[in-house]
């Protein structure tokens, strides 16, 4: 795993790492003295505007955190969070100061808060997200066992990763029993169809490309695994900020609770969808939600039981396959302390008190 200065160096060279400083001019060209807090997360350029998908594309839509930021002097700005490197590209922004906030995965973050990014939990998510492991539409493989031995593409680093691990220990395996191609999934997928690995391991957009055209079929998916499994992707902060704008950073976990509380009404699920399909075909987000639990307890901002125990089980495998050098101290990816004081600001107590306390991701 290359260190952290120089993947800033692969992204920057790809233009990825030029974020906005903190004063310019604004879009009409006059001085912008306001200071920024920058959100990434997965987006997509629509009629020459960015907009963010799922949770960030709600917050957003309502306004209500550019409202209040710009009250305290700051203005809002999201950044486009490329798949390919994503991860890299969010973690030396923290180090290097050019990103407060990053809704990203789990395995990425425990790499960066190893290689000494401040990497803090702001929101925990509950909305498990899903990893598919495909062959093609000719294999005889019907299950990972079959697949010892032969080429599967993964992007190691990646979330899909630590899934994958799951998967294979389950079953009396270990990583170095595949012949693993290190290539980002749109890259796995295509040399899945062209028949150039055995099997394929990513995310429900390119699992639904291959199974579309027809190229690759679906032997396994979280789905059918216990819950505690599946991928985690939170809202994350840079610590030294959150320390020194504790009242922001509120604001900012404010923001996703409303935003959650207007998602997980079932009147709005098909506006949530739409939001969510500016990155992804919105067929394949209604095929990956399809069976997934309870729509409300998808969006509690409420911490599950398994969340320390899940990012422990990320770490260690993390460090058992040399992802990581060291391991990070677990209590920053975990902490939860800005919920309690974001729910209040957010007016939304008694709408996630009680029965409303997520167990998504409990195991079964």
């Amino acid at each position: 795993m290359a260190p952290l200065r120089h993947l800033a160096l692969i992204a920057a060279a790809l233009g990825l790492l030029a974020l906005p400083a903190c004063s310019g001019k604004s879009a009409a060209g006059k001085a912008d003295d306001a200071k920024i807090v920058r959100i990434v997360a997965g987006a997509a350029t629509i009629g020459g505007k960015l907009e963010p998908s799922g949770l960030t594309g709600v917050v957003q839509d309502q306004g209500w955190l550019a409202g209040e930021l710009a009250k305290k002097g700051y203005r809002l700005q999201f950044v486009d969070m490329p798949h390919a490197i994503g991860g890299p590209m969010i973690n030396e922004g923290f180090v290097n100061k050019t990103v407060e906030f990053a809704f990203y995965g789990d395995l990425p973050a425990v790499i960066g808060a190893s290689g000494g990014a401040p990497v803090r939990l702001v929101m925990p998510s509950n909305a498990a997200t899903n990893t598919y492991l495909l062959v093609p539409t000719g294999s005889s493989a019907k299950s990972i066992a079959d697949l010892k031995g032969k080429r599967v593409a993964l992007h190691r680093g990646r979330p899909w990763e630590a899934v994958f691990a799951r998967l294979i220990a389950a079953n009396g395996l270990t990583i170095n029993d595949f012949k693993i191609y290190n290539v980002n999934p749109s890259a796995g997928a295509a040399a899945l169809a062209a028949g150039k690995v055995d099997g394929f391991v990513g995310p429900i957009a390119d699992a639904d490309h291959l199974t579309s055209q027809g190229v690759g079929k679906i032997i396994w998916s979280t789905k059918v695994a216990p819950k505690v499994w599946a991928q985690r992707t939170e809202l994350f902060g840079r610590g030294d900020f959150i320390d020194q704008h504790k009242d922001i950073a509120q604001l900012v976990a404010a923001s996703y609770v409303r935003a959650g509380q207007w998602a997980s009404d079932p009147a709005n699920r098909d506006a949530y969808i739409v939001t969510l399909s500016r990155e992804t075909p919105e067929k394949a987000i209604r095929a990956d939600l399809d069976g997934t639990g309870d729509w409300k307890a998808r969006f509690s901002p409420l911490a599950t039981q398994g969340l320390e125990d899940h990012y422990r089980n990320v770490i260690d495998y993390a460090a058992a396959t040399g992802l990581i050098s060291q391991k990070p101290a677990i209590g920053p990816l975990t902490d939860t302390s800005l919920v309690d004081p974001a729910v209040k600001i957010a007016g939304a107590e008694a709408y996630w008190s009680g029965a409303a306390k997520a167990d998504a991701l409990k195991a079964p």
